[in-house]
Order: structure tokens, then sequence, then C-alpha cells
């Protein structure tokens, strides 16, 4: 563990969950609603499965009351915590990878949920994927097909980027991300007993920013394919969004985000990660040079 995770508790980031695979169901027959789980890693604890209500409404098509449907099933999420952000997270994944056009009422149900990385990876990844993709049918319908594509109208996706960016303006106005795995919760626990300089307002500045620099750096860090390093990358820029002098970095990564190959973005959150790592011992050694650790 490094220097700031002793100082500050902090631990990488999950993974964002892929939920199960299932049979899709037709428009005519009720759904199964076994089929989005998310689970717990205590084995005491049940898998919590997305609500009913919104899986009626994303399976079929023959209600009229989707609004009121959906809202009931935001509320029982929001009820269910983090376990059931984690199932949203995998329900919303799965409607992207399938190019569903009811992936919009996963995210207008994302903007009430709790705040977990999951759930945040989830959304993020809409913001930099593609309309269009080559792949088959998979679980849920897409919008549009042929060629070995399947995807979205140009219509149907504006929309769904706009309530991605929505639902994560609405995470982020909200408390931290909730903490969803033993190790997690473990670092929480020891950062309400760490040190901090807190009676030292420059030396907790510096600290404040040197724990967003090593959090951003394992979750670049921590990257094993191109589309989780351009989901990452965003994550990176928002931790560091806001901080003085962070202003290029932060408009550089978003760049590369939606720019590089898939090669080259892995490339460059290794070279991210690193860079951070950097400026993050930098200012661990600031630190003990003004004593005050």
């Amino acid at each position: 563990m490094s220097f700031w995770q002793r100082l500050f508790g902090l631990s990488r980031p999950t993974e964002t969950p892929s939920g199960n695979r299932g049979v899709a169901h037709s428009a005519d027959a009720p759904p199964k609603h076994d089929v989005v789980r998310a689970r717990d890693p205590s084995p005491r604890t049940p898998a919590v499965s997305v609500p009913r209500e919104l899986m009626d409404v994303i399976t079929r098509n023959d209600l009229f009351n989707e609004g009121d449907l959906v809202a009931k099933a935001t509320k029982e999420i929001r009820e269910s915590g983090a376990p059931g952000s984690e199932a949203l997270a995998a329900l919303i994944s799965q409607l992207l990878k399938c190019r569903n056009a009811k992936l919009s009422w996963a995210l207008v149900a994302a903007k009430e949920a709790r705040n977990t990385p999951q759930l945040q990876t989830s959304i993020e990844a809409i913001l930099t994927s593609s309309p269009v993709c080559q792949g088959n049918p998979g679980r849920f319908p897409p919008e549009i097909l042929g060629g070995g594509k399947i995807g979205l109208t140009d219509g149907t996706w504006a929309n769904i980027q706009d309530l991605a960016r929505k639902a994560l303006e609405k995470l982020h106005e909200g408390p931290e991300p909730v903490l969803t795995n033993r190790s997690q919760q473990k670092g929480e626990n020891e950062r309400h007993t760490s040190p901090l300089p807190e009676d030292n307002p420059i030396a907790y500045a510096i600290a404040r920013f040197g724990s967003k620099l090593t959090e951003a750096a394992n979750i670049a860090g921590n990257v094993t394919s191109a589309d989780n390093g351009r989901s990452a990358l965003l994550q990176v820029a928002r931790i560091l969004a806001g901080e003085p002098g962070q202003e290029q970095i932060v408009a550089t990564l978003r760049t590369a985000s939606q720019q590089l190959g898939d090669d080259a973005v892995i490339q460059f959150c290794q070279n991210t990660a690193r860079s951070l790592l950097n400026q993050a011992e930098g200012l661990a050694g600031s630190l003990r040079n003004m004593g005050a650790l």
C-alpha cells in the first residue's frame, strides 16, 4: 500500500459488472425478472435484481404508463442503496452493448440512484461509444440492424448521450461514490483514523490533492482494454477537474478519450498513471519536509 493509500485509505476501483445474459422476451408476454442481478461480495447477502417495473418498460412495447413505472422502479433502486445501483449499472452496460433504445429509461432511473463507481463507469462508457457497432442482436433487440452491424438512430443516440451527461452531473452533485466491497470499506474505515494535517491549511490542501492524484493514477493504471481505458480517462479528468493548474491535463485527457486508437489509448493510460504517481510522490516529500507528517 502506497503512502497516500495509507494516509487516506484509498483502494483500487472495481470493474463495471457485466451482468448475466439471458433470452430476449417478446412484447406480448410478461418477461421474467430474475435476469439482471448485482452480486454483493458477501455470500450472506442475496442478489439484488432490477425492479420488475423497469424491466417491464424495457422488455415490453404494450405499456402506456412507462413514466409511472420508471418512477416507482427508481424509488426502489434508490432505497436498495449500492446493490441496486450495481444492478442498474449492469443493465445499462447490457443495453448499451445491445444498442437498445430503451437505454434511455435506465438512464432516467440512474439520475436518482446511489452513486457507485460501477454506475459511473457504465454511464461514462456511453459517452465514449458510437451509435453503431459490429455485432449481432443480443438479449435486448437493437433499434437498427443490418450488414453485420447493430445500432441506434442519430436522434435516439443524441437523446441517450444527453441523458447520460445529465445523469453524471446529478450523480456528481450528490455524496461521494458508495464503497461496495470489503477492501474499499476497510480503506474508508482507515480514512477516519488516519492523521490528516487538518490544523495546517496548506499541508491539508497538499495532502488532499495528493490523494486525488493517487486515486486517478490507480484508475489509469488498472486499464485492461481500450474501452475501459477511454472510460478511465474520463474518470481521471473528472477527478482533476477544478483543481488549480490542471486545466490543460483535463482537456488533454478528454480529447485522448475520444481521438486515440485502441493501442494508443492503453499506452496513454499507462503513461498518465506514472506521471500522476510521480506528482503524488513529490507532494508526499513536500509534506515530510514541512514536518506535517
